[in-house]
């Protein structure tokens, strides 16, 4: 047994140097049979000291045999007294002789006696490591059979050594769970008996049932003849590795796969690591940035001050929280919040700087969509509620002019200052109507229409529009889906924007209307506020100016011009953004300096063909007719001027100020009341609800609702039932007297 063990003091068990690491699992054989050992005998230093010595007494004895005799002849005459001297050296030399070989077999039985002390104490000292030692140590027989095992490997499956010595070695608890093990294992065994150091990656199962993981080799020894006789098995358990391992694993994983961008740099803020976040956000490759400054992302829209503060605070060890307004690879802007935080050594010494950071930018754009959004719904409600009482003086003012103009002759002093005034109040009307489209309250009459054929047909008034020193470009889909809208509006939207694109080329240009069948995708729809889908798309393009990011940040308020004063409401990109509100759509709108403008809508694709025009030929003469008709209008001089207006024409008309009113008039005339004219915001019973009463005491009344706009969905069900109309405020005579014919008339 020390002689198998002896080797292992000298460090048998180690891999040889330059032995490449194995994979999990993997049986390998060393590169060169550096890993086996071999037995040799060692010299006998004690017997070889004696040996000399006996030596060199032999000769002497020889020198002193073959001269004595001669010396004493000629030293001593008398043969008498020679003999005597012969006798005496003779006893001298076996005295001498003896004394020596007394001395000398002492001297080698006292080194002898030390060198087995010597060597019985090592031997207990290599077997108490064999035995104390955490590492598993095995004997096998190159065979695999099992010889010896220490005390750890032992305790480690709480076995006996009798009960498992003699065994072959895949048979026992260590490998008898797992065939895959067994099977690495005799392959590890085959390799070290050919001579080759065995390592490979082993899942053990201890006493307790647990998997733990262990690093194995299998060390051959050999003979003097390089014959292999035993094989060493050692066993180092790397569990406790394998779950560090596993973990800084995970959180690699979690840092290459976070949306966050994450950068770790040096003290000085040299570029250490990006994750992929980083370098899809940025544009920058990590090969690209590793090394460089962070200083590479910065916009100068930050000052100095920002950035001493930032050191400042990361320098002294603590957390910067802040925002970047940093420069991709490609000179585009984009918003960041970022937390930097200092990494620390052993000694609590800052080594590196730690960055995550997140790409706002699109937070922010909807953050201003929605801010957009909440001002225009404000604005729109006050422009509402202006719209609402101005349409009702509107309607009065149109409507005494219309009068006042039937009643006088063509050449009549007073004509021209009526039509004037005709005029400005058609110019008030029609500034109403912007209004009340960008605040989305104006009543629309949507209707399946080709936006193809749309865009074609106004091409001719479009070109008289932008005069000659523009061309025109048209590019149209012939089989583009259709859409439902308001004709009247899609055409208000489309004409607002060729307005602005021939503003802005003063100098000439080309402007491109093109229109396509698009698919919005959900992250389109997600950074845009919509839903995705399937849309019809109209673009119109221009070769003009172009306009800043500032400048397209409030392109779409009301009242905001870049124009000069007295040529721009500010009010056609609002109204613009207001009807495709209305129509479920959406407009959006590209610009760089120098480079032109685009604008797009979308509008959501529906299936079925468009519907057919509505005809509106100018009568003659007013409506006429005899119905008794109910007038429900809070506003008494409009209120006087309708009621004129249809007695005039022969019908009977019962007034109410509000609709408590109208609603006991109602009660005390019965199914005398045809029609229910009524204003639908009213104090007190609206007109809705009046009409909803009304419907109860004789389902065959007809309604008229009128209003300057619409303020809910529900009063917009109201007017959608059947025997239900809609006269937008202002009108005229000839407007109000066809639509009660209209209602009237209708099945």
């Amino acid at each position: 047994m020390s002689e198998v063990l002896g080797p292992l003091n000298n460090g048998g068990g180690e891999i040889p140097a330059g032995a490449n690491a194995t994979t999990p699992g993997e049986v390998r054989s060393a590169p060169k049979p550096a890993g086996a050992l071999t037995l040799v005998s060692s010299p006998a230093t004690p017997a070889s000291g004696a040996l000399r010595i006996v030596a060199w007494y032999i000769l002497f004895a020889a020198l002193w045999i073959l001269f004595s005799d001669k010396l004493l002849a000629v030293v001593i005459a008398d043969p008498e007294a020679r003999t005597k001297w012969s006798i005496f050296k003779g006893l001298l030399f076996v005295l001498v002789t003896g004394s020596m070989l007394y001395a000398l077999i002492h001297r080698l039985v006292m080194r002898l006696n030390q060198a087995r002390s010597s060597l019985l104490a090592s031997e207990q000292q290599l077997r108490v490591i064999f035995d104390h030692t955490a590492l598993f140590i095995g004997l096998l027989k190159p065979d695999g059979t099992l010889i010896k095992t220490n005390h750890a490997a032992l305790a480690f499956v709480d076995a006996n050594a009798s009960d498992i010595s003699g065994k072959p070695f895949w048979e026992t608890p260590w490998w008898s769970h797992s065939v895959e093990m067994q099977a690495k294992l005799r392959q590890a065994i085959e390799t070290a008996g050919h001579g080759q150091l065995a390592h490979f990656e082993a899942v053990l199962r201890d006493a307790h049932g647990k998997l733990r993981d262990f690093d194995v080799s299998i060390t051959p020894i050999k003979d003097e003849s390089g014959q292999v006789i035993f094989l060493i098995p050692e066993g180092y358990e790397v569990t406790a590795h394998k779950q560090a391992e596993a973990e800084l694993n995970r959180l690699m994983t979690a840092i290459e796969q976070t949306p966050e961008s994450i950068v770790i740099t040096d003290t000085q803020g040299h570029i250490l690591y990006v994750n992929p976040a980083f370098e899809k956000v940025t544009g920058y490759s990590r090969a690209e940035t590793i090394g460089l400054n962070t200083r590479l992302l910065k916009s100068g829209k930050q000052d100095k001050t920002f950035y001493r503060e930032l050191w400042t605070h990361i320098s002294a060890g603590e957390v910067w929280r802040g925002r970047f307004i940093n420069k991709k690879k490609n000179g585009k802007l984009f918003t960041e919040d970022a937390v930097i935080a200092p990494v620390r050594d052993e000694n609590g010494k800052v080594v590196n700087y730690i960055a995550i950071k997140r790409d706002v930018s699109h937070e922010l754009e909807l953050e201003n969509q929605y801010r957009q959004t909440q001002k225009i719904d404000s604005i729109g409600r006050l422009a509402g509620g202006v719209a609402h009482d101005f349409n009702n003086i509107l309607a009065v003012i149109c409507g005494h002019t219309d009068l006042a103009l039937m009643q006088l002759s063509p050449d009549a002093p007073l004509r021209p200052s009526l039509e004037c005034i005709q005029d400005s109040a058609e110019r008030a009307a029609n500034l109403t109507r912007q209004l009340l489209a960008f605040a989305r309250r104006q009543v629309i009459e949507p209707r399946l229409i080709n936006l193809h054929e749309l865009v074609v047909n106004l091409n001719k008034m479009l070109q008289r529009l932008i005069g000659e020193d523009i061309e025109l470009v048209t590019q149209t889909v012939p089989d583009l889906n259709r859409v439902k809208a308001d004709p009247g509006q899609i055409e208000q939207v489309l004409l607002n924007l060729v307005v602005n694109a021939r503003d802005a080329m003063p100098d000439g240009g080309t402007l491109t209307i093109r229109t396509d069948n698009v698919t919005l995708n959900e992250d389109y729809a997600r950074r845009h506020l919509i839903t995705p889908g399937e849309y019809v798309m109209v673009s119109v393009n221009d070769t003009g100016a172009g306009m800043t990011d500032e400048v397209k940040l409030h392109i779409f308020e009301p009242f905001f011009t870049t124009k000069e004063q007295g040529k721009g409401t500010g009010l056609g990109l609002a109204t613009c953004f207001g009807i495709m509100q209305q129509s479920n759509g959406h407009i959006h709108c590209d610009s760089q300096l120098g480079k032109g403008t685009q604008f797009k809508i979308y509008l959501p694709r529906v299936q079925g063909t468009e519907d057919a025009a509505v005809n509106h030929e100018t009568p003659i003469s007013l409506p006429q007719g005899t119905e008794t008709i109910l007038l429900a209008e809070d506003e008494p001089s409009l209120r006087r001027l309708m009621a004129r207006v249809l007695r005039t024409q022969g019908y009977t008309v019962l007034e109410a100020a509000d609709g408590n009113e109208a609603l006991a008039l109602a009660q005390a005339n019965g199914a005398r009341i045809q029609l229910l004219v009524t204003d639908v915001i009213m104090p007190g019973l609206s007109g809705k609800m009046l009409a909803e009463w009304l419907s109860q005491l004789n389902p065959a009344l007809k309604v008229i609702f009128i209003s300057g706009y619409i303020n809910n969905n529900a009063v917009r069900d109201a007017m959608s039932k059947p025997g239900t109309f809609f006269l937008q405020k202002p009108f005229n005579p000839l407007d109000l007297t066809q639509k009660v014919r209209a209602a009237i008339e209708a099945a």
